[in-house]
């Protein structure tokens, strides 16, 4: 919050400014090619070249001028790049009549119908506000009417979309920029009460511990008014940052609130200490010194009984038996109305049934059933009663076991209508069917499993098991079974092959639709991908939504990277437009094969409907062919290693090469810098590269490929393909080894340590068994498409 603070921010953000600068200089010395004044890539290039946009004549700029007063789809992209253009010849009147005229059109689709849900509306915003930045007394009809219709736009649903769209996210750092430019012109209206409430929303929103200059003073009299003191505040700040995944300026918060005082804050303080150690992925012995210390100090019931929950989770990832029980028994008997009394619950039925005390496991699985209170576990339980009587019929054969395992498989597939816990409860209530001689009613069941979720993990392990039973294979073979056998992948190759690539229709009913197609055919699209990736490279390890909405238009490239995620958004909007899978799957096959934009694609069409999954277009939109030759080559020309990589990085970052997760996990397959630092240590990876710094190392393509599969190879699999069978070399890859030891221990003593479907069923990690079931459904897919060859 000091002076020092803000000037270090400052230098950092003049030496983004250089970088940008210099890289651009290079990129762009070639002049704009002599097109057509209607051509947006020129209107592109024009808004990138001072020099370019200062040599217009009159008439010329008289001719792109018209280009505002013309209702085409690209409307909004042609009215934000003129004013760009403005600008630059320093117009700045003339600009700001355009980012007005844009603002005003995302409100008021009379004015111009061509709009749509284009981003560029709140850049457009953004830009207005910032003609009359500070200093500058705004008129009294401008001034307010910035906020009149800025309180408008932040209230679009568009537009708060646009803030947690990840890939899709409208601009870098543009929400919290807006509102500063925001709160300087009400200051400077003295309008205190529009004032006080966007400055509500830009403490929410504030991404670093200090704030601008401009709002310290607002600040100041914000803490002196008694509504909050200085540690409570830096308590909800640091929640807020916490929120928002800013794991550094909120510990920097928390270092304030905990300071001796209020003892319900310090209390408070401390456990969101704990909180932000376990997301960022500290150590857990730093977590548990954390938590401990906290419980000694018999804070608040409530934040002792959440401590007490996250110590007793520790616990388990630790494989502490005697510290998990203490806890979560502790939680149950003392806390039975608190929020954590259900979790505590089923933690502890499952924590039995893997130790293999079945009777005390469904003693507390049935605590659950009976439960008074809010509970998030019922189907879940049923299914863990199911698992257990299953496991306990294996050993013992007791067929009163196998009887109630069928009851609550059958209640839970009639209770969950569709999704993953419906096809679950129907494969393994299939299972069972077999292994107890009911082989047709089996065969019916497991058809049904591959109607409803054809390319699902349940899906293909039901196929799986239809081979076996074809064959009059024991029926215990296929949840031995790693991949499918012959006859599954030719059915999985022949549905590959007939999947085609859906095309946007004739004439795209959406305005969104159509500036997209007229974008990718214009070259505008791959112009302004180019010019983002290019300030990606140049600015290694940071993420996109960090830049500096400054630096970048002092390097002039606002305008391109503004349009790009723009027509991103424009990708969105026109597949929600008509949700029907035709559409779904148009909109994402036209983004990757025409737009070359894969990780756009592969995002629209990830976490889609079943409608969707069971189209004959999905395959093709869903798995595409990308990085063969490097996949190839990192895999020692293995197709079926290849296959396996491939899977890890669909499911790790949607194929998005400068993918940089909250973690600090980099690239296509997410690798951490400590994984890289112990990977370094045993391969010297950094010897003899280009690559100055593991973040630029990461975020290439070829490189990142290369050291995940050195990992999965060498660190996982131990060089030898038989140390880990696939399915538990990816549990070893999610949840890590001392983890996975531990459950293969559990799985060894229980004799399901052969049945690689049992233990993907009973792994203790929620997001370990997701993991698996992903990227074993895609290794199938990928193989037996022949993707990378035989």
């Amino acid at each position: 919050m000091g002076n020092r603070s803000t000037m270090t921010k400052h230098s950092a953000r003049r030496a983004a400014r250089y970088v940008l600068a210099a890289l651009f200089a290079v990129i762009l010395g070639a002049p704009p090619s002599a097109q057509s004044a209607g051509d947006p890539v020129r209107l592109l290039d024009l808004s990138m070249s001072p020099k370019q946009a200062n040599a217009l004549s009159d008439a010329e700029m008289r001719a792109l001028d018209a280009m505002a007063e013309t209702p085409t789809a690209m409307w909004p992209v042609n009215v934000f790049l003129l004013a760009e253009i403005h600008r630059l010849r320093g117009k700045p009147a003339l600009a700001a009549a355009l980012y007005r005229r844009l603002a005003l059109a995302s409100v008021d689709s009379k004015l111009t119908p061509q709009i749509g849900d284009s981003g560029l509306y709140a850049i457009a915003l953004w830009r207005w506000a910032g003609a009359i930045g500070a200093g500058v007394v705004p008129s009294k009809v401008q001034g307010p009417e910035i906020l009149d219709l800025s309180g408008k736009i932040l209230a679009r649903r568009a537009t708060r979309r646009m803030w947690r769209l990840g890939v899709l996210a409208a601009l870098p750092a543009l929400r919290e920029d807006l509102l500063l430019r925001l709160i300087e012109i009400g200051n400077e209206l003295r309008d205190r009460e529009r004032t006080g409430k966007l400055l509500q929303r830009y403490l929410k929103v504030a991404t670093t511990a200090e704030f601008a200059p401009s709002v310290q003073p607002l600040i100041a009299r914000f803490l002196k008014s008694g509504q909050y003191s200085e540690d409570r505040f830096a308590l909800q700040r640091a929640q807020w940052l916490f929120d928002q995944q800013r794991f550094e300026p909120a510990y920097q918060m928390l270092r304030i609130a905990r300071k001796p005082g209020d003892p319900e804050v310090v209390e408070r303080a401390t456990l969101l200490e704990a909180r932000l150690q376990r997301a960022r992925g500290d150590a857990s012995r730093d977590i548990l010194y954390t938590l401990d210390r906290l419980i000694r100090r018999e804070p608040d019931p409530a934040i002792e009984e959440e401590a007490l929950y996250m110590r007793a989770i520790i616990s388990k990832k630790q494989g502490n038996r005697r510290l998990l029980r203490r806890d979560f028994n502790y939680l149950y008997e003392n806390f039975p109305g608190g929020t954590n009394a259900d979790d505590a619950l089923i933690e502890l039925g499952r924590d039995y049934q893997m130790a293999g005390d079945f009777d005390r496991a469904l003693d507390y699985f049935q605590k659950v059933l009976d439960f008074d209170g809010p509970n998030d576990w019922l189907s879940t339980t049923r299914l863990q009663i199911a698992l257990t009587r299953y496991i306990r019929w294996t050993r013992s054969g007791a067929g009163a076991d196998l009887d109630v395992a069928r009851k609550y498989l059958e209640e839970l597939g009639r209770k969950q209508k569709q999704g993953t816990l419906h096809a679950l409860a129907k494969f393994w209530l299939a299972r069972i069917m077999a292994e107890s001689g009911n082989a047709e009613d089996a065969k019916s069941l497991f058809t049904e499993v591959v109607r409803d979720y054809p390319y699902e993990y349940y899906g293909i392990r039901a196929r799986i098991h239809l081979e076996a039973l074809a064959s009059g294979a024991d029926p215990s073979t296929a949840a031995r079974t790693e991949l499918p056998g012959p006859r599954t992948r030719a059915q999985l190759r022949a549905a590959f092959r007939a999947s085609k690539l859906l095309a946007p229709e004739g004439k795209p009913s959406s305005v969104e639709n159509r500036r997209l197609v007229a974008a990718v055919d214009s070259g505008l699209y791959a112009k302004s991908q180019s010019v983002e990736k290019g300030i990606r490279v140049a600015l290694p390890g940071q993420r996109l939504q960090d830049i500096d909405l400054e630096a970048l238009a002092e390097s002039h490239k606002l305008g391109a990277v503004a349009t790009f995620l723009a027509l991103r958004i424009d990708a969105l909007a026109a597949k929600e437009r008509r949700s029907t899978p035709d559409n779904l799957l148009a909109v994402s096959g036209f983004v990757m094969s025409r737009a070359r934009d894969v990780p756009l694609g592969s995002s629209l069409v990830a976490g889609s409907g079943l409608a969707v999954k069971r189209h004959p277009a999905y395959l093709r939109t869903a798995y595409p062919k990308v990085f063969s030759e490097i996949l190839l080559k990192s895999a020692g020309n293995d197709p079926r290693f290849a296959s396996i990589l491939y899977a890890i990085i669909r499911h790790e970052s949607n194929f998005d090469t400068t993918a940089i997760s909250n973690r600090s996990a980099y690239g296509l397959m997410q690798i951490t810098p400590q994984r890289f630092e112990e990977l370094d240590r045993r391969f010297e990876i950094l010897k003899g590269r280009k690559f100055t710094n593991y973040r630029a190392l990461l975020l290439d393509p070829e490189e990142n490929i290369r050291i995940g599969a050195l990992h999965f190879k060498f660190e996982i699999l131990g060089g030898k393909s038989n140390r880990y069978r696939l399915p538990v070399a990816l549990m070893v890859h999610n949840a890590g080894e001392a983890a996975v030891v531990q459950w293969l221990r559990a799985w060894k003593a229980l004799g399901i340590d052969s049945d690689l479907e049992l233990m993907i069923e009973t792994a203790r990690a929620r997001e370990t068994r997701n993991f698996v079931r992903s990227v074993l459904s895609a290794v199938a897919i990928v193989q037996s498409s022949k993707l990378f060859g035989e």
